[in-house]
């Protein structure tokens, strides 16, 4: 049998900027596929946060108190989860001031730019390099405030599926067959799903 060769490093591979910071985390994983078929044992363990048993518990003790309130399950997931959607809305907010911000910039460098033709603004240069700085900043945080954003909330969706999963799924454990003959199994199984 012939042994399978590691593939020659890529040039991104070397490059050490943005992609290699992005994805990091990956490269041992590739490089263990590029030798052979992976296995369970070659794909890195979930982080205790973000296994559903301990979340689930704290669901579960959270739901006893308001699943017979009005909205109570979207008040029980806003509580479970409630510092990861704050830091989250931190992060939208802040992208969403930088939009608003961002064309009051871009007027400024007009108004300083009309001001230079006309010759009636002093250190006119001087301004329109700091406005145009700002501009660039303004972008830059935007598009970090957005992809933060993501990063906050995408974790906490899947929370959220994988809570309402394992409770869809333990109470139709608990069906009694009176009340599972009123639901078919596909009609449980695609709310698990």
């Amino acid at each position: 049998s012939k042994k399978i060769k590691a593939p020659e490093e890529k040039w991104y591979w070397k490059w050490n900027g943005i992609f290699r910071a992005s994805i990091e985390w990956m490269t041992p994983i590739i490089a263990k596929g590029s030798l052979g078929y992976l296995t369970q044992e070659n794909i890195p363990e979930l982080k205790k946060t973000m296994k559903i048993e301990g979340i689930y518990n704290k669901f579960e003790k959270i739901w006893e108190k308001r699943k017979n309130q009005k909205y109570g399950l979207q008040r029980t997931m806003f509580q479970l989860f409630f510092i990861e959607i704050m830091i989250g809305g931190l992060f939208s907010l802040g992208r969403n001031l930088l939009r608003l911000a961002v064309p009051l910039a871009l007027r400024q460098v007009l108004l300083v730019w009309e001001g230079y033709v006309d010759g009636t603004y002093e250190n006119a240069q001087r301004d329109i390099i700091i406005w145009v700085i700002a501009l660039l900043l303004g972008m830059l945080f935007q598009s970090c405030f957005l992809t933060w954003h993501f990063m906050m909330m995408q974790p906490v969706g899947m929370k959220i599926r994988a809570v309402v999963t394992a409770a869809v799924y333990r109470k139709s454990i608990k069906l009694s067959n009176k009340a599972r003959k009123k639901f078919t199994q596909g009609k449980i199984t695609n709310n698990i799903a």
